[in-house]
């Protein structure tokens, strides 16, 4: 259960309660520390709270970790105040120092289950009921996930029915720009996650032929591997 929900802003302790790891004072500390010992205020006997699990060898080593976690949290060392003059020149240092296309990309569809999202979207999966029960993920995730995406303008909604009002979810041109990054996710898993033996196929409407994916130099007009690309700064990077 852990394993599956750690994505989210939340961590389970089991199918019942939930611990906010977001904004942890000290207050909030005691309380998780005596729901770790099994000191809650809510009574032993209610069905909502079996206790059970804290004796779970799995558990233990999540609670460790997670005190461990919030220790270092707590006492990291508070930043010194800047002015706005020195913080914009910090900004302004880092993205000098860390742009990369990479990350930015990340920071929007980075995610297991967004990346998922959308290779179910680009199969014709498109509605909400339909996406929860292929992928198995969570309401909210699959809400907060979908909302992102619209918010990045990856996806937009378009209706399908009035009452009551739902939508369907479809790729805007800077989504279905994300195909061939998704083909070369499958390509790698095929060739090293597979055994070789690729679960699908990608072929050609027309005459059914296997794709390929390639690296194309126009200039020479010759396919490009790894060990041949290069690096520079690019129109984009800011001096």
């Amino acid at each position: 259960e852990f394993e599956r929900d750690r994505c989210s802003h939340y961590a389970s302790t089991n199918h019942y309660g939930v611990i906010p790891l977001r904004g942890c004072g000290l207050r909030h500390q005691r309380n998780l520390d005596r729901f770790l010992v099994g000191e809650h205020d809510r009574p032993l006997t209610s069905p909502c709270l079996d206790m059970s699990f804290l004796a779970m060898p799995g558990y233990v080593a999540f609670r460790d970790r997670l005190g461990l976690i919030l220790q270092l949290a707590m006492s990291s060392p508070a930043k010194p105040a800047v002015n706005a003059t020195a913080r914009a020149t910090t900004d302004l240092d880092a993205t000098d120092l860390g742009t990369c296309s990479i990350e930015a990309t990340l920071d929007l569809v980075g995610d297991r289950w967004t990346l998922l999202i959308m290779r179910d979207i680009f199969r014709g999966v498109h509605r909400f009921g339909q996406l929860r029960d292929d992928l198995g993920i969570a309401r909210n995730l699959l809400t907060d996930r979908l909302t992102r995406l619209v918010d990045a303008d990856i996806l937009h909604k378009v209706p399908y029915q009035d009452r009551p009002l739902r939508f369907e979810y479809r790729l805007t041109p800077k989504g279905m720009d994300l195909s061939p990054s998704l083909v070369a996710l499958m390509g790698w898993g095929d060739r090293w996650a597979a055994d070789g033996q690729p679960p699908t196929l990608l072929v050609h409407d027309v005459c059914a032929t296997p794709l390929e994916q390639v690296l194309l130099c126009p200039t020479c007009d010759e396919t490009v591997g790894p060990s041949h690309i290069r690096s520079r700064p690019g129109p984009g990077r800011q001096e």
